[in-house]
């Protein structure tokens, strides 16, 4: 297979969510061409959602010293900024994609991005509509104004961009993963996790479908679930951020425990030491439990041997 056939095929299984194949597939490009600024471009994006920011940084900077005026470079180094949340040099990177190819969807859909990180939806539907516009049947832009239309709790106009997304691709493992969050929204666990299942078969790596399926299990356990959301908001902060709410969360639990002893409660301060205690042995336990739960889930998709 050539060069540009493998392009193409990388850029199928990146379109599937199958990032770990992607990433075997452009190794194989660079193991040909180790200076092709596509393909280092195209593996910072595939690295970058494998959560290997570090990576996808170096691929990056390769790909922009190869090939200053490569779109997919600058689009690379557009979503590796907006993982390091410099939403300005994100959004700059973004914009030199859409100088030098002005109908590059995913500079598009990175900007819409960088628009939600903002905090401003508006503007984030309004780069979603740009991409349909220049691409009327992109999945991926009708399922992100599906997410945005259940967030605001316009579930109609949610279920309408699903059926048009999978009436265009009916394995979009996307598409999939969107019907099963609006299921779960209506509280139809049993349906949002066929719909994530599903998924899984469609592409097995595919994190959406992975955070689904987690969501599901959290919601069917209140401990666990609330493990699992405190877990998430931890994960999504920086990782100074991370350290400094650790650090505020250990410090409230000195001050209580403190406050209490000097007002003379020693229970109450007693029973926020017990709190704490279980607080951390059920974070010790809670791991395996929520794996062995997924694994069960799991047994039934045909999983690769790399996942």
């Amino acid at each position: 297979m050539n060069v540009s056939a493998l392009l193409a095929f990388a850029s199928r299984q990146m379109a599937r969510e199958d990032h770990a194949a992607a990433v075997e597939t452009l190794r194989m490009v660079l193991g040909t061409d180790p200076e092709h600024a596509e393909a280092h471009a195209l593996l910072a994006i595939c690295l970058l959602r494998q959560r290997r920011r570090y990576a996808a940084e170096h691929e990056t900077r390769l790909a922009l010293r190869l090939d200053p005026e490569l779109p997919n470079a600058h689009i690379a180094a557009g979503w590796v900024s907006l993982a390091a949340n410099d939403l300005a040099r994100a959004e700059e990177a973004f914009r030199e994609a859409l100088r030098l190819s002005p109908d590059e969807v995913i500079a598009i859909h990175g900007l819409a991005e960088a628009a939600l990180a903002r905090g401003d939806r508006d503007a984030a539907r309004a780069e979603l509509e740009r991409v349909l516009a220049i691409d009327p049947e992109n999945v991926g832009a009708l399922v992100e104004l599906a997410k945005l239309d259940l967030a605001c709790g316009d579930h109609d106009a949610a279920d309408t961009r699903i059926e048009e997304a999978l009436r265009i691709d009916p394995e979009s493992p996307k598409a999939l993963v969107a019907r099963g969050e609006a299921f779960l929204r209506r509280g139809d666990v049993a349906a949002a996790r066929e719909h994530a299942i599903w998924a899984l078969r469609q592409s097995a790596s595919s994190p959406s479908a992975l955070v689904l399926l987690s969501n599901i299990k959290a919601r069917q356990s209140f401990f666990l679930g609330v493990w699992w959301r405190l877990n998430t908001w931890l994960i999504a902060l920086a990782s100074s951020r991370r350290v400094f709410a650790l650090v505020a969360m250990y410090a409230i639990y000195r001050a209580s425990i403190t406050l209490f002893v000097q007002l003379g409660l020693p229970s109450a301060a007693a029973t926020i030491e017990l709190v704490w205690l279980l607080f951390i042995v059920y974070t010790w336990v809670a791991m395996p439990i929520f794996r062995r739960m997924l694994n069960r889930e799991l047994a039934g998709v045909r999983l690769p041997r790399r996942f």
